[in-house]
């Protein structure tokens, strides 16, 4: 994954392609751009790092619930971009990964409703390929264990 929009090299005429970055997004915006890159182009990654990325307490990505609609969004914004193959069950599969990704930090805050709000989408989108994640994360966010 490109991290972050300083981690990303693409010729010109790609991002005149696809438009530049979606402006109505509070967050995410480079990733939804590099998934609409990936969809018309190939794409390499450099194994070394080349920037170091520098996250502050008022940055962006520490805000979770700005995060978590932005990432609900962008993949419900690129479905379509997905072949229709895995237009289906696999992109439920991802959408329910977000959601448990987002169980969990709620876990970790001490949201316990809203964990299992999360478990519950996880489980209502995804109940064969995400069930025994889902129901490893409703039994330990019950049983109050830390995850």
């Amino acid at each position: 994954m490109a991290g972050s929009g300083s981690a990303v090299v693409a010729r010109r005429a790609l991002f005149d392609r696809i438009g530049g970055f979606d402006e109505s997004l509070r967050s995410l915006e480079d990733i939804d751009m590099w998934m609409r890159l990936a969809a018309v182009a190939e794409y390499a990654c450099i194994d070394e790092p080349l920037l170091v990325i520098l996250k502050r307490p008022d940055s962006m990505s520490r805000n979770r619930e700005v995060m978590r609609d932005a990432a609900v969004r962008v993949m419900m914004k690129n479905r379509a971009l997905l072949p229709p193959a895995l237009q289906g069950g696999y992109w439920r599969a991802c959408m329910a990964g977000i959601h448990a990704d987002y169980a969990k930090w709620r876990h970790r805050a001490g949201q316990r409703r809203g964990a299992l709000a999360e478990v519950a989408r996880m489980l209502a989108l995804a109940p064969v390929a995400r069930g025994r994640l889902a129901l490893g994360l409703l039994k330990d966010i019950t049983l109050g264990r830390p995850l």
